[in-house]
């Protein structure tokens, strides 16, 4: 969440996280980095944060290396 709100300066959630989790629903959903720029070549960043956003933890990063690993491929598209 803290690397979605540094590099668009919004919460990646727009109601309380923790009253979403308990309802189980997803009020609002996530607007992706490339719609907030307006910039489509933002796509692959808008996969890696998704990615680390997932409500289940076995759908995120298993570990830093992993995450490292994409935002380096992707760095060079930037």
């Amino acid at each position: 969440m803290l690397f979605y709100e540094l590099l668009t300066g919004e919460k990646p959630f727009k109601v309380d996280i923790i009253e979403e989790m308990l309802s189980g629903e997803d009020k609002d959903s996530i607007v992706p980095v490339s719609e907030i720029f307006g910039d489509a070549s933002y796509a692959d960043l808008d996969r890696i944060i998704m990615r680390c956003l997932k409500r289940d933890p076995e759908q995120r990063y298993p570990d830093i290396k992993s995450f490292q690993k994409d935002l380096k491929e992707i760095s060079v598209k930037l």
